[in-house]
């Protein structure tokens, strides 16, 4: 039993020297980024468009004009029961994501925007979905009010068109929203 104390006493000064060494070295310390490097970024409403009917959206638009999307929305099974009784036990429940990467045009807060990406999800009780379902393709073409300054109000109107297994489903969107500051926290007045 004496001999064994010793090697976990090396053992342990051993990670103790790793451990200071990684903690204490200048070339694990990152830099806070500044403010260039941080992307515009925005959280939206969109109603009706990629969605289906509607998607809660967190959106990266890059100084290079490209930028990144992902959404989603859950609906209660009473959203496609077909009678219209509001019961909880009818219709389907269903979870609906977006990732879509997206161009824009325009030197001002007026932006062409032009997307595509995927539309996926989770569909229970099939039988009852009456809709769209995932996986599909989406696209998006249309106007985007996005203004550079943080906590500000964005707008887009655009044509969201779907391909599913089922066909081409045409859609609109319209989405409601505000800009983020560059910590990523909403900055209200």
């Amino acid at each position: 039993m004496p001999d064994q104390i010793p090697a976990s006493r090396e053992g342990l000064l051993a990670l103790f020297l790793v451990l200071g060494l990684t903690v204490t070295s200048p070339a694990q310390l990152p830099e806070p980024p500044t403010a260039g490097d941080i992307p515009q970024q925005s959280v939206y409403l969109e109603l009706g468009g990629n969605g289906l009917f509607y998607s809660l959206n967190y959106d990266v638009l890059f100084k290079s004009n490209w930028g990144l999307r992902l959404g989603g929305a859950v609906y209660p099974p009473a959203f496609s029961d077909q009678d219209n009784n509001q019961q909880a036990e009818g219709g389907s429940l269903a979870f609906i994501g977006l990732i879509m990467g997206k161009r824009s045009w325009g030197e001002t807060a007026h932006k062409l925007e032009v997307g595509g990406g995927l539309l996926f999800g989770t569909i229970y009780d099939h039988d009852e979905w009456d809709f769209i379902e995932p996986p599909g393709a989406t696209f998006s073409i249309g106007y985007r009010y996005y203004p550079v300054e943080s906590s500000h109000f964005t707008f887009k109107a655009a044509f969201t068109p779907v391909i599913t297994k089922t066909g081409f489903h045409p859609r609109i969107g319209l989405s409601f929203g505000i800009t983020l500051t560059p910590e990523g926290d909403a900055d209200f007045p």
